[in-house]
């Protein structure tokens, strides 16, 4: 859950590989964000939120679609 603390946030979401599959700039904080995954593969991925130059979360995801 992203605190309503933060002015704007950035999503990283990385593939098991490290490799960067899609980023998400100057988004307004919310408990609930949709990204758009349907260009990805099924699988694990991980996300980082970034506030600034702090890293405020990471989460592990799996797409199953």
């Amino acid at each position: 859950i992203i605190k309503s603390d933060y002015e704007k946030i950035s999503i990283e979401l990385f593939d098991v590989n490290s490799n960067k599959v899609l980023t998400m700039n100057n988004i307004n904080p919310s408990p609930n964000i949709e990204m758009n995954t349907s260009k990805l593969s099924n699988g694990v991925y991980f996300i980082r939120i970034i506030s600034g130059n702090e890293l405020i979360g990471k989460e592990k995801i799996i797409i199953v679609k």
